[in-house]
């Protein structure tokens, strides 16, 4: 199995990770001759409090993909009645820098705006449910196996 070290930055457990449109949609689009958005890069915090991945709008809007939903959620910041955001389709893989790279090629994720927080997304609960990720405070490391 792989295993990625990952050192614990200022801002917390930062990742790489690659986002483009899901393998249904690059498919689709190949299939009716249509132009295939690029991935991008991003840098991602690894939150064991967010239930969901999320990716902020404006990284979302770059990618030029529409969303495929919308859903209400309820953070620390919307208050009880929550706010409506949009899914996406996309396709995540995690980038380490010496293991080989986690795909998956087709994930919701949901578009919110992250003003300040240093991070393009934040790779929730949904996807750290199929890695192992062990931290390591006193060493401020951690490494992720899958």
């Amino acid at each position: 199995m792989p295993v990625a070290d990952l050192r614990v930055h200022r801002n917390g457990l930062l990742v790489e990770v690659s986002l483009g449109p899901s393998a249904p949609l690059r498919a689709l689009l190949w299939k009716q001759s249509k132009p295939v958005p690029p991935a991008i890069s991003a840098t991602f915090l690894v939150d064991t409090g967010a239930d969901t991945t999320m990716v902020s709008e404006q990284l979302m809007r770059s990618l030029g993909l529409a969303p495929t939903s919308q859903t209400r959620v309820i953070t620390s910041t919307t208050g009880t009645k929550g706010e409506v955001c949009d899914v996406y389709g996309i396709e995540l893989i995690l980038l380490p820098h010496v293991a080989q790279p986690r795909r998956w090629g087709a994930v919701e994720v949901l578009a919110r705006p992250l003003l300040n927080q240093g991070t393009d997304g934040l790779l929730g609960r949904d996807l750290l449910a199929q890695l192992v990720l062990t931290y390591d405070g006193p060493r401020a490391a951690a490494n992720i196996t899958y």
